[in-house]
């Protein structure tokens, strides 16, 4: 994937730009080896108005990101912006989380499944709220700076392990405090990603069915964030 990124960027003339994640604990190969602490911000755009990043994982999976957000200062937010986000969640990573917070409901815990299998019928149930962090993702990479004021979060279906999610959220109201900063308020939403979806279509053309959880945002955005 990357080397993909890498040949259209050789051919539009465009820049890739490689920053360290927060994450980040190994160095940089020359072969791309611990691309997993990284995160690849490229401007190469699907279309005119949409943005893509590319973020790898330390379970090795990557993720990606379409967006038509983008956050230079408080005029370039609009109603109606939105960005899709698309990844999976594997049995490790979600035993790590059980033990992180603490949270031992054996349902999460896969008993019977293989340590890498990504078909076993005894996939596990993903944590709800570990499922939901794929906004403040969104939210952190897309307008950095930004600090949560309120989630409400509403579970209609479980996600299991290696099944690929959509996470999406829309700006619907920006309200500027002078001086201060920006509170944007947003629709957030997950949804089970079908065999056939295009991502790039999805930014655009929301999911008709496949909803696991839904729910709204609002951020604030301190007027001192570049």
């Amino acid at each position: 994937l990357l080397s993909s990124l890498l040949n259209r960027s050789k051919m539009s003339g465009q820049n890739i730009i490689i920053r360290k994640a927060p994450f980040a604990t190994q160095s940089f190969g020359r072969r791309f080896s611990t691309i997993s602490s990284y995160r690849v911000i490229c401007n190469i755009p699907l279309r005119e108005d949409i943005h893509q990043v590319v973020s790898g994982k330390a379970d090795s999976q990557y993720a990606l990101m379409l967006s038509t957000i983008t956050y230079r200062d408080k005029t370039s937010l609009k109603e109606g912006q939105c960005a899709v986000y698309q990844r999976s969640f594997t049995k490790q990573a979600t035993e790590f989380y059980s033990g992180l917070i603490g949270d031992y409901n054996p349902v999460h815990s896969g008993e019977g499944e293989s340590a890498d299998s990504a078909t076993s019928s005894s996939r596990c149930i993903v944590q709800g709220i570990y499922v939901s962090s794929i906004f403040s993702s969104i939210f952190g990479t897309l307008l950095p700076g930004s600090l949560y004021r309120s989630q409400t979060l509403k579970f209609l279906q479980p996600v299991h392990t290696y099944q690929t999610i959509i996470g999406r959220v829309d700006i619907t109201s920006i309200k500027n405090i002078k001086g201060k900063g920006v509170l944007v308020a947003c629709n957030t939403a997950v949804y089970t990603k079908q065999d056939d979806a295009v991502l790039e279509i999805l930014l655009h053309h929301p999911p008709t069915n496949g909803l696991n959880i839904h729910g709204a945002a609002e951020l604030w955005v301190p007027s001192n964030v570049q």
